[in-house]
């Protein structure tokens, strides 16, 4: 009687043990998506090797076919039969599979024109996959999920094709890829778009949902990056600090700190001196992000920084390209009058010094050639707009008093 009972309960957990692995976390799912990709590695070997173009097309359609399997089934399960769990389990699959984990764009891209055409379909039947996977889940998707994943398509597709042609070194080229994924990171964290589901669901539903987002977007930038890296191999780009450099100014655009803000600057402004081809566009980027957390943060210090950045990075641009005449001169006493201005305005101590300092080293350097005649002229010049300064400061002053 006890055996019977003891058998009975090992069966029991058995049934339990089986309905929580075939049911909850069916198996089978992974299983399949491991065969697919293994059996497309191996294939895409040996096509490769024996330079076929029709099998290289059919093994490129025979992973859209089964995305698309991945994509009814998701609403087969979700829609018809109430397997919520399972369907999210395929859905994850999908998303995994959409951005081509399989390389198989880089197989393309070897077949010429044809090959463009064929990843330019591609790039576009993404955003019919991400549609059918929100009405597959009945869910509300806010533009974002469109526009970031075709954009990011339509530059897998377009870095190849770059790095082939040579508009500009491959290196360069590779650098520019990677600070477009990070501008689509900061524009997706940036706008934190919500998802919502047309069925009502429970507090452990809206979790779930909350998660399988936010893994969405890793698994994307996972393969993106995983891309990258492949162009690296097959190109045969070397991996420079410079390539660090967008992701620590993402960091920078998150900070809500100055003294972050000040320190990821500098980190970054360091790291791009790795690259000098992109040390300029760079440290414009830094500006820009400089002036927009200056007016988040309310912060006038970080405009003084963003100019000083813009000044450094036309400073070294000329110094190592352009070599033009006089050119420091003008562009100090430009920015020292920017600087002095923002005195005036914010009443920035610093930044006044900083002005005058750039403005007085090229006038005492070239004062030395100066003669008396044009010296003389000079200190009229400076004693009118001194004048004139006065009255100004004057002005201002009244009009507060006024005002009080």
């Amino acid at each position: 009687m006890e055996n019977s009972i003891i058998r009975e309960n090992a069966l029991g957990s058995l049934q339990e043990l089986l309905d929580y692995w075939f049911v909850k976390y069916n198996p089978f799912y992974f299983f399949s998506a491991l065969c697919i990709l293994s059996g497309v590695f191996l294939v895409s070997r040996e096509l490769n090797q024996l330079n076929w173009t029709a099998g290289k097309l059919v093994l490129a359609a025979t992973v859209q076919v089964y995305e698309f399997f991945l994509i009814f089934a998701c609403a087969l399960l979700f829609r018809k039969l109430g397997q919520h769990r399972a369907a999210v389990i395929l859905g994850l699959l999908e998303v995994l599979f959409l951005f081509d984990c399989t390389c198989e764009t880089e197989l393309l891209m070897s077949l010429g024109q044809v090959g463009v055409l064929l990843t330019i379909i591609w790039a576009s039947l993404i955003v019919v996959k991400i549609t059918l996977l929100a009405w597959a889940f009945q869910l509300k998707l806010t533009q974002e999920f469109f526009i970031a994943p075709l954009l990011a398509a339509i530059g897998l597709v377009l870095i190849p094709v770059l790095l082939e042609k040579g508009f500009l070194d491959k290196q360069s080229t590779h650098l520019l890829a990677t600070w477009a994924l990070a501008g689509l990171i900061a524009i997706v964290v940036s706008k934190r778009s919500s998802v919502i589901c047309n069925i009502e669901l429970d507090n452990w539903g809206s979790l779930v949902l909350k998660r399988s987002i936010t893994a969405t977007w890793a698994i994307w930038l996972t393969i993106c990056s995983m891309h990258l890296l492949s162009y690296l191999i097959i190109y045969n780009i070397n991996l420079s600090i410079a390539h660090f450099t967008p992701f620590i100014l993402l960091w920078l655009l998150v900070s809500q700190e100055e003294e972050l803000i000040w320190v990821s600057s500098v980190v970054v402004i360091l790291v791009s001196l790795n690259h000098l081809a992109m040390f300029a566009p760079t440290l414009l980027v830094i500006s820009l992000v400089l002036l927009w957390k200056g007016k988040i943060l309310n912060c006038p210090r970080l405009w003084v920084g963003a100019l000083l950045v813009v000044y450094y990075a036309l400073y070294r641009e000329n110094q190592e390209f352009w070599l033009l005449p006089k050119f420091t001169f003008y562009l100090n006493l430009v920015t020292g009058c920017i600087l002095l201005l923002m005195t005036y305005r914010l009443r920035l101590i610093l930044a006044g010094l900083i002005g005058a300092m750039l403005v007085l080293w090229p006038i005492s350097y070239y004062g030395k050639t100066m003669s008396l005649f044009h010296l003389g002229v000079l200190l009229l010049i400076t004693g009118f707009l001194s004048l004139i300064v006065g009255v100004g400061f004057n002005w201002k002053q009244s009009t507060i008093t006024r005002r009080e």
